[in-house]
This record gives C-alpha cells, structure tokens and sequence, in this order.
C-alpha cells in the first residue's frame, strides 16, 4: 500500500474511531457488496459463507479454518484479508462484480473490528422506542435541532405568511387557500391565527379526499380491470369510503384492519365489508385461454406484494422465487404470508364462483324489486304475442333498469372450503414444493400461536404494538406527504437495502406517540404541522450547502405540485372548480386521438367526454381507465396504478410544460380565469393582474412582476385587437361558454396573461 493511501487510511480509522455503528456504517458495505453471494439467499450463497448473521460470520469456515470477522483482530479477519487483495483470483467482491469496497469502507470495517466487531439487529426489525423529552418540546423541533447543531446548520427563518397557509393549505387539502380564507388568516394574530387554520383544514371534506389520494395509488386504485380489454369494474364506493375514513379519522390500525378483513370480524357493518376493496383493487383480466389457475397465483402474489409494501415498507417480492438476497427473509415465510389470500373468493379467484359484490340499494328499490320478482313467478310463461308475454316482458325491462341503478362495490370474501398453500419452485404455479400455512413472517415478529390464521390475524400481527413495521411506515408516509421525502426516503423499503432513517430517533419517537394517541392521524398530522421545521423558509442559503438534498431539514422543502393538485389548482383558480364528493368517476377532456383508429389498448376502446360538472370535478374524481388514464395527469407525474406505489418519481420534461400551455382543461380554466379577471378584479388592468396573481401564487405581485404581465398584456391587445379570427379562435376550446357581453380582443388578452400566470412556476409548486 502506498505511503500517502496508507496516512488517508490511518486518518479515517482516527476519524471513525469512536462513532462506528454496524448499523449506520456495517450493515450498508455488508448488504451492497457482500450479500448478493454471502447473504439470505441459500440458492445463490458461495463458499457456505453467510455475512447477514452474526453467528456465521464470526466462526471459521471448515474449509480452511479462517474466521471471516475475528472481533478485536482486523489482522485474523479474513473479510478484511479478501478486501484489500491485489490478487483478481482472491479479491472481493470478485472483479465481475463491477463493484469494490473503498478506503473509506475499509476504514470503517478495520474500526469496527477492533471495537469488537457489536453486532446489531436490522433497525427496522427491532420495536422503535420513545425518547423521555420535556413536555413543552415538540419532538420534531427537538431532533431536528439536535442533527443541524451536530452539523454546525442553523435552522432557517419562519416562512411569510402568505407562503404558510398556502403551504398547509395545499398539504392538508389539496387546493391553495381562497382570497377569503387568506384575508382572515392575515388580519388575525399570528399566535392564534395558525392552530385555527390547522383545525379548519382538518375538518375540511376536503382533507380526506387529499390523504385518500396518496392511499389510492398504495392501493393501485382503478375503475377498470387494468388487463387485456381494460373491462370496466366498479369499485368507486370503495374509493368514497377511504375518503369518509380520513375525513372521519378512523383509526389507523382499524383503517388497516377493515381493509385486509373487515368481512371477518364478528358481525361486520357494511362499511367493514366495503373497506375490503382493497384486496379486489388488483389488476386482473378475462382473457379467453387463461390457465385459472396460473392467473389466482399472480392475483395472490400481487395482494402479497401490495399488502406488504402497503403496510409493511417491505419488498417481499423478492422472496416469491428464493430466498430473499438481502432482507432474513426466505421463500417459505413468503408463501406462508400468501396463504391469508389464498382462500379469496371471485373473479380471478376461483373457477365459476359468484363475484362477492356489496349492492346499495334503498328499500324502496328493494320493494319493488320484490313485487316485479313475484309479478312474473306469478305469470310463468306464457306464450308469445299475448298480452300476457307482454306483460311479463315489461316487468323484465323495468327490473334490469332498477338493477342498474343499484351501486355496487366489489368486496372480499374467503371460501368455506379451504385451499391449501404450497411453496412454489422458481414462484412457478404448477411447481408447489413443501405445504405451509398462513403466518407472519418470523425474521420481521413472531407470529403469536393465539392469533388466528386468516387475514383477521394477519391485521391484528400488524397493529400489535411491538411490531416495529406496521407504525414506523405509516408515519413516514405522513411525514413524506408533508416534507416531501419521508425520514426514510425509501418509503416502500424499510429493508437492509433501503436508506436509512434521516432521524431515527424522531421517527421512532413519532411512532410511539401514534400508537399511544390511538393510532390518529390527525393529531399525528398537527403535531408534525405545528412544529418550527415545518413552518421554515424554503429559501436556500450558501450556509447550508453542505446538504444540498436538505436531508437534515435546515429549510422547508420546494416542489412542484402533484398531478392532480396543479389540475385542481387550475380549475379552482379559474372559478369552474366543482367540489362535489363522491360518485362514479367522470370523464374529463381527453385527447380523441388516444382513441382512434391506432388507439392505445384494447381495440374498439371507446371514452366519452362528460359534461357540465363532470368536467371540472376534483381529479380525485377521474375516470381511472389504467390502460388509457388521464393523458394530462399522466404527463405530469400521476401514476398508472397497475402496480402499489408509496411515492411518485419527480420529472421534468417538455411534454409537461406543453400540457400546461395547450391542453384544453388549462387553456379553458385560462380563458374563465381572465373573464373572473374583468368581472372580479377590479376596474383597472393593475388591479384585474394582481387579482389573478395572487388567486394563482397567494401573494401580490411586487413591482417588477406586474411592470412585465401589464407590458405582456398590452403587448397581446395590439395583436388581438387587429385580428378578429386569431381572437375568436384563440376564445375557443372547452365547454364552458364564452361571455358574449365582453370585448374579444380584451378578453383574449386577458386569457393569454392567465395563462402565463398559471404556468408560473410558483403557481404550479409549493414552498
């Protein structure tokens, strides 16, 4: 080793000399570049050598007698000796690996070694636990702080006004707060003005149809089948109840509960049975051909899948063909977590058995129905051409009208008969191996012999208290909707090849508190918002530019609004905004060539555009065709929904940016935005421009900003106002009806200012 390799090599081992952790430091090198050979997965393991587990890792191997970590002695550990090898024959990982442990990891394991080599479990795997803290502290405050003063940081100012309520009011509703609500929030004492508006959202409809939209894409929520033709299926009383769960704080552990077995517990009420959709959200097909029974299995293996990611932050599905590579979880525990599904009942299920359905019907419905059904027992059959089959007839039209007026939703429902559960060679359908039953999987909890096995007791293992899953990722979740980025950034991986906790401790503490309030979200959500770190600045400072992901929240976050809220945003700022809840899902504008002659999915595929207010519905509210969804939404970043997903990718691309700009919904919201403008705003262009800016951004415009929209206006005059059919047509586009009282040319001009406001980038994010 070179002289100058050997001092950086003594200097790191000096700098890491007291503050190795295995966990914080071990675990990472071990998992990324040891484990895919010497880790969990038997089939793939080299050399009988096993480094996931302390045991095996510190006993010689029986080949040659070395002991791979030797605790105390960096010279005897033959991990250390294979690392460092000049030899290609003898270094590890393996040059094929195209991968190699540096000198700092060297370091790290050399310290950690002579330290005694203290082994810990996986973080996530152990219970979390709550730090004792003054009453008067605000856990999130008291950690945050704590890591910034470790680094030398200093917190950043409170934000403006203005930026947080539009910042809460986004976060806990979706929709940016109305002039009204921002007047109120102003002219109050700052003291008392910010818990009022954190009650009020909280209470809004509208804050539960904000949660259910983070819950419908864990859910890979649909309105049609998803596979081959993309059939429709109802199921959207499934996604109303997650609404009215949230809005209704239902607790967390029953909200997990009512989902995986609402229709097990002792008399279940129909909302119990309704929130079993969950389970049916699954795409499926009906396909002519299909082996059933390869088809159950994939349906099985995506409820395992979904139901452990959903809850659990794990990647299970790595263990449906081996032991898993890199969490202690093996392809036994896998398919005894499969077996609380494999007794699901209907379509994609069980050959020829009846779909379990939940109908809502009124008695009044339910009456008639009765008297149609004993009309024509009572008529028999009679024969052709009489009044009688005419009669009959008449009664069997007006019963399929009612039943097609009758919603229902699509539910879960176990056989009486149960299947047994096999572990599948390579997750291969036809190839069971050894019979299982259904339990938890060991290497996360034990599973208590008391619990039952079916997917009741698979709920009640989630919402035990000690379990150190089913809470931490809950809270992540909440923590990621608010922040951005959850306090683990990998919200679906909780796993050794997941990212650490940011702040383990307040993550921990955070879950703590959420089981002992009884699993409520709201007071979990308040407790987050009332905090200093959620109430800084998002102006970024050279000061802190050793964090530039801003991982130990120096400031708020940045971002560019979801999907669904910029749609939203345009619509509520334009006036067309409709806030009815609930309901079949509309059909906003969409793209006709999507469905044309070379139209994407199934063939024949057909979509009519709503009208009136299934135009301007909450995006929540969409039609959710999965092999055709929202071109607009799609565009900018909603999710297809095949498949669970805890978080969205952030992108950037020009498509986005020509959605805004040309697509009708925003082009439309435009043009009624600059009619609110004229009609609204005032009686003079400075006023109508700062009206707009601030219904768009929730402040007023300075100066500069409004010099350059009145220049772009007027700019924009000259052009309309000499050409009478670049007017008309620029008016043109959307349902809604042009004023015909107001001027062309001024309008038109209007609009177009409208439609740089609402591209702003302010306008489209939130900071």
């Amino acid at each position: 080793m070179r002289l100058a390799s050997f001092a950086l090599l003594l200097a790191t081992l000096a700098a890491y000399a007291e503050t190795v952790s295995f966990n914080e430091h071990i675990r990472p090198i071990l998992s990324d570049r040891c484990f895919a050979c010497h880790g969990p997965d038997s089939a793939s393991r080299k050399a009988g050598l096993r480094l996931d587990q302390e045991d095996a890792a510190k006993t010689a191997l029986e080949a040659d007698g070395l002991v791979p970590i030797a605790e105390g002695h960096p010279n005897k550990s033959h991990i250390l000796r294979r690392i460092t090898s000049q030899d290609p024959d003898e270094v590890m990982p393996p040059p094929e690996a195209k991968t190699s442990v540096t000198k700092e990891e060297i370091a790290l394991l050399t310290s950690w070694i002579e330290q005694g080599a203290p082994w810990e479990r996986h973080w996530a795997f152990i219970s979390p636990s709550k730090a004792a803290l003054p009453h008067d502290v605000n856990p999130v405050d008291h950690f945050i702080l704590a890591r910034l003063e470790e680094k030398g940081m200093k917190p950043a100012a409170r934000a403006s006004r203005e930026h947080l309520l539009r910042r809460l009011s986004f976060d806990l509703t979706g929709l940016a707060p109305t002039l009204a609500e921002m007047d109120t929030f102003l002219a109050e004492d700052q003291a008392s003005a910010w818990p009022k508006a954190i009650n009020r959202l909280l209470e809004s409809p509208a804050f539960g149809e904000r949660l259910a939209l983070e819950w419908l894409d864990i859910a890979r929520y649909g309105d049609t089948d998803g596979l081959f033709e993309d059939h429709p299926r109802s199921i959207y009383l499934w996604r109303d109840w997650v609404v009215q769960a949230f809005n209704e704080n239902l607790p967390y552990d029953k909200f997990l509960t009512w989902q995986l077995a609402g229709d097990l517990l002792p008399e279940p009420s129909v909302d119990q049975k309704l929130a079993t959709g969950f389970l049916r959200n699954n795409a499926t097909s009906n396909e002519g051909g299909l082996i059933d029974e390869d088809y159950r299995i994939k349906y099985l293996i995506d409820r395992v899948n979904t139901t452990s990611t959903a809850f659990l932050g794990l990647t299970m599905e790595c263990a449906q063909c081996h032991d898993h590579k890199f969490d202690p979880m093996t392809q036994k525990e896998y398919y005894q977590f499969g077996g609380f599904f494999n007794n699901l009942v209907g379509r994609g299920n069980t050959k020829g058995a009846t779909d379990p359905i939940l109908k809502f019907s009124t008695p009044e419905k339910d009456a008639r129905l009765a008297e149609i059904k004993k009309s024509i027992g009572e008529l028999g059959k009679p024969k052709k051409d009489t009044p009688e089959h005419q009669e009959l007839e008449a009664f069997k039209k007006e019963q399929r009208k009612i039943d097609t007026t009758i919603p229902v939703s699509m539910i879960a429902s176990d056989s009486e008969k149960p299947r047994a559960m096999y572990v599948l060679l390579r997750g291969e359908y036809d190839k069971p191996g050894e019979e299982v039953e259904a339990v938890g999987p060991s290497s996360v909890m034990p599973y208590d012999e008391s619990l039952p096995k079916n997917r009741l007791g698979l709920a009640q293992w989630m919402t035990d208290p000690n379990h150190p899953l089913t809470a931490r990722v809950a809270v992540n979740r909440l923590w990621q909707m608010l922040f951005g980025t959850g306090l683990v950034k990998t919200s679906e991986d909780f796993g050794t090849q997941g990212e650490r906790p940011s702040h383990h401790q307040l993550l921990d503490h955070l879950a703590v508190t959420f089981i002992d309030s009884g699993w409520d979200t709201k007071a979990l959500i308040r407790q987050i918002v009332t905090s200093t770190a959620y109430q800084q600045s998002s102006v970024r400072t050279s000061a802190n530019d050793q964090d530039p992901d801003n991982r130990l929240l120096a400031r708020a976050p940045r971002q560019r609004l979801s999907a669904e809220f910029i749609r939203d945003h345009a619509l509520a700022t334009s006036g067309l905004l409709v806030t009815k809840s609930g309901g079949p899902g509309v059909r906003p504008y969409q793209p006709a060539e999507l469905f044309g002659r070379n139209a994407i999915g199934a063939a024949g595929a057909k979509f009519a555009v709503g009208e009136g207010e299934d135009l301007y519905r909450r995006s929540l509210y969409t039609y959710w065709k999965r092999q055709i969804p929202a071109a607009n939404m799609r565009l900018l970043g909603a999710d297809g929904r095949i498949a669970c997903r805890t978080r969205r990718e952030q992108t950037n691309t020009p498509l986005q940016a020509l959605v805004l700009l040309n697509d009708v919904q925003f082009t439309e919201a435009a043009r009624v935005l600059a009619e609110r403008m004229i009609q609204e705003g005032g009686d003079h262009l400075d006023a109508r421009l700062s009206f707009a800016f601030r219904l768009a951004t929730s402040r007023k415009p300075n100066k500069d900003e409004l010099t350059i929209l009145k220049a772009e206006f007027n700019d924009r005059y000259r052009e309309f106002n000499g050409d009478e059919e670049m007017t008309n047509h620029y008016l043109t586009g959307g349902e809604h009806k042009t004023n015909k009282a107001l001027d062309p040319a001024e309008l038109a001009s209007y609009a177009a200012v409208a439609s740089i406001i609402l591209n702003l980038d302010e306008s489209i994010s939130k900071s």
